[in-house]
C-alpha cells in the first residue's frame, strides 16, 4: 500500500488521514506533539523526519512550521517533498509572497517591510502589520494606528521579520481553493466567502455570492499562481474584494485550508483527497457541489465545563443536513476545536441553520473572540 508522509498531525492532517482510507492509502505524520489529533488515526506515527521519510512515498504538508535547510538536506538524498520546496521557500514566508505576486503583476495590496515602514517620515494609519513567518488564525497580525503603536508592537515580537500593508476596506473576503497534480492537471474548488472575526474564521459561504466576471477573475488568478509556482498539491489562496470590484489577493497556504473543509460533504471531492491524487500523479476528482448551498461553521474553544461541551455537540448533531467534525483536541478559549458543514438548498435555509448553530454554540457565554 503506497503510503504519503505528511510533516504535521493537527486536524488538517487527521482529515487527509479520512481521504487516505477512502482511496485506500496509508498515511503516515509528524506530530508537534504526543496528543494531536492525526496520531489517533494515521496509520503510522514517526518519530522524527528520518523515521517519516522511511515510512513514506513521498512527504506533504499540513503547516508551515517547517525548518526548510532541514527539509533540503533530505530533499538532496532524493527523498520527494510536494509542494517542491523552491514553492515552500515563497509560500511559508508572507513577504516573499507578496514579492512573488508583485514580480508577476498578480494584485496584492502594498507593503513594506516593518524597519523600512517605521523609518518613513509620515507613515499612513490605520496599517496592518504580519509577522512573515509563524502567524495563523489571527495570531502575528495586528491593526495598529499609530508609529508608537507600532513600533510598540515589533518590540513586543523581538523584532521579527513582517511587513506593513494598508487596513484594506473590502465588501467580501473570498477564498479558493486550487489543486494541480503532478502532470499539470488543474482543478478548481468554488469560490467561497469567508467571514472573520479577529482574523478568526468564523463561517465559509459556498459558493460564494459574487457574479460571473469577479468569479472567472478569482479563477483565472488562482490557476496563474499555480502555473507559474509549477505547484503541485492544494493551495489556498485567500483574497478581498473591494468596494470597487477590485481583487487583491491577501494571502496563500500551501496546505489543505479552513476555507476548504466544507468540500468534505460539500464537494465529490474533497480539498484532502485532491491533495493525494494531486501528489500522487492520479487523475483529480471533480469539484462539483453536493447541494446548492454548503455553508461551513467554526467551533471554538469557550469557558464552559467539559460535558457542556458534550452536550451542546449532541445538540448540534439534531440539525438537518449537518456534518459535525471534532477534532480532539484540548479545548482551549478560541481554539478551532471543529467545525459543523450545512448542505442547503438555497443561501437563507443554509444561513438560517448556521445561525441556530452558532447560537446554541455560544449560548450563556461571551463569544469566544
Amino acid at each position: 500500500m503506497t503510503t504519503v508522509g505528511v510533516i504535521g498531525a493537527g486536524q488538517l492532517a487527521m482529515m487527509t488521514a479520512e481521504a487516505a482510507r477512502s482511496l485506500s492509502l496509508g498515511l503516515a505524520v509528524l506530530p508537534s506533539a504526543p496528543d494531536d489529533p492525526a496520531t489517533l488515526i494515521a496509520d503510522y506515527v514517526a518519530k522524527d523526519l528520518s523515521d517519516l521519510v522511511q515510512r513514506s512515498s513521498l512527504i506533504t504538508f499540513e503547516n508551515e512550521f517547517v525548518n526548510l535547510g532541514e527539509l533540503r538536506e533530505f530533499a538532496d538524498r532524493g527523498i520527494k517533498f510536494l509542494p517542491h520546496l523552491n514553492c515552500l521557500g515563497i509560500l511559508v514566508n508572507k513577504y516573499e509572497q507578496r514579492q512573488f505576486l508583485h514580480c508577476h503583476h498578480l494584485p496584492t495590496p502594498p507593503f513594506t517591510p516593518i524597519d523600512e515602514y517605521l523609518q518613513q517620515g509620515n507613515p499612513s494609519f490605520p496599517a496592518v502589520v504580519k509577522l512573515c513567518r509563524q502567524g495563523y488564525d489571527g495570531k502575528g497580525t495586528k491593526i495598529v494606528t499609530t508609529k508608537e503603536e507600532l513600533h510598540h508592537y515589533w518590540q513586543q515580537v523581538k523584532q521579527a521579520s513582517a511587513i506593513v500593508e494598508p487596513l484594506i476596506n473590502f465588501q467580501q473576503e473570498l477564498a479558493i481553493m486550487v489543486a494541480r497534480s503532478l502532470t499539470g492537471e488543474i482543478s478548481l474548488f468554488p469560490i467561497v466567502e469567508t467571514q472573520q472575526i479577529k482574523q478568526v474564521c468564523r463561517l465559509v459561504i459556498a459558493p460564494a455570492r459574487v457574479s460571473n466576471a469577479i468569479a472567472a477573475r478569482v479563477c483565472d488568478i488562482a490557476t496563474t499562481i499555480v502555473t507559474t509556482l509549477n505547484y503541485v498539491g492544494i493551495l489556498g489562496i485567500e483574497l478581498f474584494l473591494t468596494p470597487d470590484n477590485e481583487i487583491l489577493i491577501n494571502e496563500m497556504a500551501p496546505r489543505p485550508h479552513n476555507s476548504g473543509h466544507y468540500t468534505i460533504e460539500g464537494c465529490v471531492t474533497s480539498q484532502f483527497q485532491q491533495l493525494l491524487l494531486a501528489v500522487l500523479g492520479r487523475n483529480l476528482g471533480s469539484t462539483a457541489m453536493t447541494a446548492p448551498v454548503a455553508v461551513m461553521v467554526n467551533l471554538l474553544g469557550l469557558e464552559i465545563a467539559e460535558g457542556e461541551y458534550t452536550n451542546r455537540l449532541h445538540k448540534i448533531t439534531q440539525f438537518p443536513h449537518t456534518y459535525l467534525h471534532w477534532y480532539h483536541k484540548q479545548p482551549r478559549w478560541g481554539r478551532k476545536l471543529g467545525h459543523v458543514t450545512i448542505l442547503a438548498e438555497d443561501y437563507t435555509q443554509a444561513l438560517a441553520t448556521a445561525t441556530a448553530i452558532e447560537d446554541l454554540w455560544y449560548a450563556q457565554t461571551s463569544q469566544p473572540l
